[in-house]
């Protein structure tokens, strides 16, 4: 890898490192109401924001639980249709 090859991968990952503590600073400041709408506790959302930046990995229990579409009520015993 060249110099300016090196120096475009070291400001990406300081790009992506700004990104990651932004996020963490707004998912904290988000309502239970908020956290609630995207499938989220406020222990998640804590557990999260808590995490130092550099660590930027995605985690699965938090992803596997945002993806996760709500049980639906209404469908009297038959099975519900998938939602888009």
């Amino acid at each position: 890898m060249n110099a300016q090859g090196w120096r475009e991968g070291i400001k990406g990952k300081l790009r992506r490192w700004a990104e990651v503590y932004r996020g963490r600073r707004e998912l904290r400041q988000l309502s239970d109401h908020m956290l609630k709408d995207i499938g989220l506790s406020r222990a998640d959302a804590e557990g999260e924001a808590a995490r130092p930046f550099w660590d930027d990995r995605v985690r699965a229990d938090i992803t596997l639980k945002r993806n996760r579409l709500p049980a639906q009520t209404d469908c009297t015993g038959a099975p519900c249709p998938a939602r888009p």
